[in-house]
This record gives C-alpha cells, structure tokens and sequence, in this order.
C-alpha cells in the first residue's frame, strides 16, 4: 500500500508540475508582452510635427524677405533649424533605446520662435520702408509741381527738358519697383531723381 501511495503522489505531482509550467509559461508570456509594450509606448519618437511647423515658419520668413529686413533673427533661426536636422540624423544614427530628442526638440522651438520673430520684424520694416518711400515720392512730385509752376511759361533748353522726362521716368520706375516689392537700389535711384531735379 505505501508503494501504491508513493505512485499516486509522484503522479500528482507530475500532473501539478505540468500545470505549472503551463502557467508559468503564460505569466512569462504576459510579462514580456507587457514589458514590449510598455516600451512602445514610451519609444523615443522625433518631433516631426514640430519640424514641420519650424520648416513652415522658415518659409513664412523667407517669403516675407526676412533675409534682407530682419537679417540676423532669420540666421539664427536657420542657424537653429540646421542645427536640429544634424541632431536628428546624429540620433538616428544610435541605437533604438538610447536615442534621446530633447535637444532637437528645443532646437525647433527657439527656430520657429526666431522665424516667427524675423517674419514680424521684416513684416514691420517693411512697412516703414514703404513709408519712408511714400513720403519720399510725395517730396519729388511737390519738386515735380514746383519746377513746372515756376517754369511753366519760360522757355528751358532742349537738355532740361530731356533731363525731366529722364527723371519722370526713373520715379515712374521706382514706384512700379517697390509696387512689385523689388526695393533693391530703389532707395538710391529716389535719391538721384531728388538731387536732379533739385540741381535744374
């Protein structure tokens, strides 16, 4: 009899070692499921969306001629965004686990703050540039009035005349250059017309 106990025991045993590892198997598989997911969700991801609204931003400036107006925020700004693009490809370059995209992060943000910074300081002096060229164009038209007010009925030579209609020329020029919004030179030819008429 104690041989026939000793059988059944091994017996459930075996049957309770087999149940085991069966759920031990189970509680292993879950445990790395869990662990595998766990770490998905906290995978290193890069700010692609901030990347897309620092590339926005650089271009808002650059339209808005940012380069020339607000020269050095649109440099940093550029400066920034190149700076992040190189962080970018240096941690895709390590190893899953390890990459780490703070730095690029902050990279874009002070990138689209800058770009935004150079897109209102550019948007601003443009429009005391244009100012500045209204009131210069209203000051040679007054010139413009004056001489042929003054003039009107004295005869002048040839060389003047063909000086005034040169001159009308250049301004009529020069506002059809800064309606198109091509200001370089413009300034320079605005001040010539002025000295011209001014020396007749």
């Amino acid at each position: 009899m104690p041989l026939k106990m000793l059988k059944s025991s091994q017996g459930a045993f075996y049957l309770v070692a087999n149940y085991m590892k069966k759920y031990l198997l189970i509680l292993i598989i879950v445990f790395f499921t869990i662990l595998i997911s766990g770490w998905l969700i906290d995978y290193p991801m890069p700010p692609i969306q901030l990347e897309k609204s620092a590339r926005e931003a650089l271009h808002r400036a650059q339209i808005s001629r940012a380069d020339q107006f607000a020269s050095s925020s649109f440099m940093e700004a550029s400066t920034l965004f190149d700076s992040a693009m190189l962080q970018w490809k240096r941690e895709n370059e390590k190893f899953i686990v390890f990459r780490d995209y703070a730095s690029m992060q902050i990279n874009l943000e002070r990138s689209i703050s800058a770009a935004n910074l150079s897109y209102r300081l550019a948007k601003q002096e443009k429009i005391q540039l244009g100012e500045n060229y209204a009131m210069q164009i209203a000051n040679i038209k007054a010139m413009f009035a004056d001489y042929e007010r003054y003039y009107k009925n004295i005869p002048i030579n040839q060389k003047d005349k063909n000086l005034l209609v040169l001159l009308q020329l250049q301004l009529d020029e020069c506002q059809l250059s800064i309606k198109n919004k091509k200001l370089s030179g413009v300034s320079e030819k605005l001040e010539k017309v002025k000295a011209s008429i001014a020396g007749l």
